[in-house]
């Protein structure tokens, strides 16, 4: 589960309010929607990509069960197509399945199959990383969480799925070599960062005036578009 410190949150909307990352990945994802659905954001933190999707859907029921998480998104502003709901998805059944899910870099194979079964009658939206190595984290490898690793899991099940994969820039602002450094503290599984000189070469310029210095971040990605009416409950084992 990821950790909603203050600080994680003001990095986060630090970096999508001078990114595109957002707006893109929605579109990828629109492609798969209608103007009508009803979508489901499963673990959808501070709603960022909920609010992205607006425009290509009739309306986004966005879930997490940080209470900070869905505290940010509400306090961001009010929208009558966006419902968002704290708590266990899988506790949160909705009273018609939704049209489509998206399950952004989260859960399982097995933990988004059982409830794209349960909840979805249309289209399970899965983004998921194409690379194996986290570029903030460091020691941090996403055993089993891959694109590849979710690829081979639906071929072994005899499931289908329509891939589509493309690259997305998503960096960090900095205010200063400092405010780095803290960064990389913050997301280091042991709390360690670079050393200062390696962080150095790695950082550019930003055109920015109050953040300077710019971490790039180009995040390959896969959409794996799962007919849901094929995982009924039970046979997807």
């Amino acid at each position: 589960m990821q950790r909603w410190s203050p600080e994680v949150i003001r990095y986060l909307h630090t970096a999508a309010d001078r990114s595109r990352y957002y707006t893109d990945l929605a579109r990828e994802l629109g492609a798969f929607l209608h103007p009508e659905d009803r979508v489901c954001d499963a673990g959808c933190g501070l709603g960022l990509l909920s609010w992205a999707l607006l425009p290509y859907c009739g309306h986004v029921t966005a879930i997490d069960r940080s209470p900070a998480a869905i505290a940010d998104l509400t306090a961001r502003g009010h929208d009558p197509r966006l419902t968002a709901l704290t708590g266990d998805i899988r506790d949160l059944p909705p009273q018609k399945p939704y049209d489509a899910m998206v399950f952004c870099l989260f859960g399982g194979t097995d933990e988004i199959l059982d409830i794209a079964a349960r909840q979805c009658g249309g289209t399970a939206l899965v983004v998921r990383r194409d690379f194996r190595q986290h570029q903030f984290s460091s020691g941090v490898r996403m055993a089993g969480h891959t694109a590849a690793d979710m690829e081979q899991e639906l071929r072994r099940r005899g499931l289908t799925c329509t891939l589509r994969r493309f690259t997305l820039e998503f960096g960090q602002p900095f205010r200063s070599v400092e405010d780095a450094l803290a960064f990389f503290r913050l997301y280091s599984r042991d709390g360690t960062a670079p050393a200062r000189q390696e962080l150095e070469a790695r950082l550019e310029p930003s055109p920015w005036p109050d953040y300077p210095l710019y971490l790039p971040n180009p995040k390959p990605l896969c959409l794996l578009a799962i007919p849901a009416g094929q995982l009924k409950e039970g046979s997807h084992g």
